[in-house]
């Protein structure tokens, strides 16, 4: 009972984070009747874009999920690291020089506390090894009834960029046949995207995973067609 409780306390207060942080990142969703309502779960693929596409996915996605979370953003020293070299040469929101740095500490702490909170399936970009660690887990999340939201956009030098879209990690397209060797359902991939400039979060109509044919070609097909829409939605 105490960790229920304790953990339940802990939603809370990222509830109330992310109300507090709508009153100034304010987005109109579009595409809420592409999401088929069935209850089966899904794949909700994501722009980073800085920190603009987890900030807006998290508080403006109308479904439960759990989402991938690099594994340095879990801890909040490492997350510091990590936010550190991301904004290295520009401004952290309207934050730049000794400002920033406190900035970044201070949001680091709370990012971290509340990435946590949403029980994260944690993704390692150093270690390749632990990816089947990552897939096992989403697997075992998406048999349970769970939707999942990844960011899989490669950042160029380690960084990801509020101005621009950069291409996809294949390794999240694996999801839709190990989804269905496990359970014998095809998987839908919903593409999403957060436009900091018009003030938008998009969810286009899913890809879903074809079983039967080459498995290589399908998985390439899954990832060509969640970027071009994700393209799509950005111009």
């Amino acid at each position: 009972m105490e960790n229920k409780t304790r953990y339940s306390c802990h939603k809370l207060w990222v509830r109330t984070v992310a109300d507090i942080v709508r009153l100034f990142v304010h987005f109109e969703v579009k595409g809420k009747g592409n999401i088929v309502d069935d209850g089966q779960p899904a794949v909700f693929v994501c722009n980073h874009g800085a920190i603009i596409g987890p900030v807006s996915a998290v508080i403006y996605l109308p479904v439960s999920f759990r989402p991938w979370i690099n594994v340095a953003m879990t801890d909040r020293d490492t997350a510091e690291k990590t936010m550190t070299h991301t904004y290295d040469g520009r401004r952290f929101l309207i934050f730049s020089g000794k400002a920033k740095k406190l900035a970044i500490r201070m949001a680091s702490r709370i990012i971290s506390s509340a990435v946590n909170a949403f029980d994260p399936v944690p993704v390692s970009r150093t270690d390749s090894g632990a990816m089947l660690g990552t897939l096992r887990s989403s697997i075992d999340t998406l048999e349970g009834g769970t939707n999942l939201l990844i960011f899989p956009e490669n950042p160029g030098e380690g960084k990801y960029r509020a101005d621009s879209f950069r291409d996809l990690h294949p390794v999240f397209a694996m999801l839709g046949r190990l989804y269905y060797a496990r359970t014998g359902m095809c998987l839908r991939f919903y593409p999403s995207f957060a436009d900091k400039d018009r003030k938008i979060f998009n969810i286009g109509a899913p890809v879903t995973y074809t079983p039967g044919g080459d498995e290589k070609a399908e998985l390439a097909r899954i990832v060509a067609e969640v970027r071009d829409a994700m393209v799509r939605m950005s111009l």
